[in-house]
């Protein structure tokens, strides 16, 4: 159908929504990881050749030139070394990340993280959504300026459009942002839904949002709403002609017997009328009026796109063969699970990250059944322990290390342990050691006193 000035910018903004489709897969091995990923870029469901800001980034990664024959899957992989990812984390997909690995004498410790893509500054996402929508009202005004400015009562609309609509618009976009932002965090759930079911949700947000505010009945909504899943587009001009007409006497506050209600209350009666004017008004395809409008509405319509935007779409998996204590991702069948949409590369910073997170701790069965005689230290002692264990000083990880090595320790071994720059167990009620202490004592006791 056509809907020449309301779905122009999104034309405009959005026209063709190629993306890349990117499996990644991640097997971790201590402090390093090999990465191997799978990644195609396609328009409609359909394989296309990979674009250049694809090729560059995964050349850069892989430290190979892949090809960019059309449809073809790209398939590379790469070990990356402890040293190579603490000095720059990969950039295949785009984004960082930290994985922290500590073997320590009674367990190891691994914690892994990725922000894929997105910024890290809410506030300046929020608003710069704000400020573009100032910039877009500001430069769609000049449209109806142009065409309705000569009227006397013209004036009283440019108030509303500056004033009451320009907020309103911008508190709809971060109400959309904060919601689309809980969305990309969970990634999975949306990544799985349908374009119809992501843009039903959308609707459904707009829609409580604009009855709240008075701008839509519910019952005009939802002849709206079923207008649409119909594609009736007679049916949705008359909707649309009755919410104008009722705006601009209610809200904008017109004279209804005056000559500027008379044009804009009958604005939708000719859609091609509409359109001609529009683009005329907005000039040539490289004109400086239709490039500023692009850019301001590009920023406001991702989030009308749902979690992630139009973007790329990820599959990434972590090999897990032992089940994390904690993530953030679906773990089954010896795999970490994450899905969500990115933003494009070109779009990193104006989204939110889609945060990958997962820690595992795994008892060190040897080194304790050869201290205590038994594994005693597992869950929450063993996550304590160990954190308290990695932030320690090299020499006094050493001398830690050492101490596990001499044979069993008992309670006395214990209190008595002295660390480079640690205060003696016995010195320091609040000392971690005092909890190893609390697991050792029962099995101390003879057995009639258990």
């Amino acid at each position: 159908m056509r809907w020449g000035l309301i779905w122009g910018l999104c034309a405009l903004s959005l026209a063709g929504c190629p993306r890349d489709e990117l499996t990644l897969t991640i097997e971790l091995e201590g402090g390093a990881m090999r990465r191997e990923i799978h990644a195609v870029r396609v328009d409609d469901g359909r394989p296309i050749e990979a674009e250049p800001p694809l090729l560059k980034a995964l050349a850069e990664a892989y430290g190979v030139n892949p090809s960019a024959d059309e449809g073809r899957a790209l398939r590379l992989d790469k070990r990356f070394s402890a040293e190579a990812l603490r000095a720059a984390w990969p950039q295949d997909i785009g984004g960082e990340g930290e994985l922290l690995h500590h073997g320590g004498a009674l367990g190891d410790l691994t914690w892994y993280a990725e922000h894929l893509r997105g910024g890290d500054d809410p506030y300046q996402q929020v608003t710069s959504r704000g400020e573009a929508v100032v910039k877009l009202v500001a430069l769609l005004e000049g449209f109806f300026k142009s065409n309705f400015g000569q009227e006397p009562d013209y004036p009283q609309f440019e108030k509303f459009i500056k004033g009451d609509l320009t907020k309103d618009i911008q508190s709809l976009v971060a109400f959309l942002w904060s919601t689309n932002r809980i969305g990309t965090v969970i990634g999975l759930d949306e990544a799985k839904k349908s374009d119809d079911q992501r843009y039903s949700v959308i609707a459904a947000q707009v829609g409580h949002f604009l009855i709240n505010r008075r701008y839509i009945t519910p019952l005009e909504f939802a002849t709206l709403m079923d207008s649409f899943n119909r594609n009736e587009e007679a049916r949705q001009i008359e909707v649309l002609k009755r919410i104008l007409s009722r705006l601009l006497k209610d809200k904008v506050k017109l004279d209804t017997r005056g000559a500027l209600y008379a044009k804009l209350s009958t604005i939708f009666d000719d859609l091609k009328a509409l359109e001609a004017r529009f683009q005329a008004w907005l000039g040539p395809e490289e004109g400086p009026l239709r490039g500023a409008l692009t850019a301001q509405s590009k920023l406001i319509l991702l989030e009308l796109s749902g979690p992630g935007g139009p973007g790329d779409l990820l599959k990434l998996r972590v090999k897990s063969p032992q089940p994390p204590i904690f993530t953030n991702g679906v773990y089954a069948d010896g795999v970490i699970r994450w899905e969500g949409h990115l933003p494009a590369r070109e779009g990193m910073a104006g989204r939110p990250a889609l945060s990958c997170l997962a820690l595992w701790l795994t008892p060190n069965a040897a080194n304790q059944r050869a201290a205590f005689g038994e594994v005693i230290i597992e869950g929450d002692l063993l996550r304590e322990l160990l954190f308290w264990e990695a932030q320690l000083s090299p020499a006094a990880q050493a001398a830690w290390a050492a101490f596990f090595k001499g044979g069993p320790r008992d309670e006395a071994a214990l209190l008595a342990l002295e660390l480079p720059g640690e205060r003696r167990p016995a010195e320091d009620k609040h000392h971690p050691l005092h909890k190893i202490i609390a697991r050792l004592k029962p099995a101390s006791l003879p057995v009639k006193a258990r």
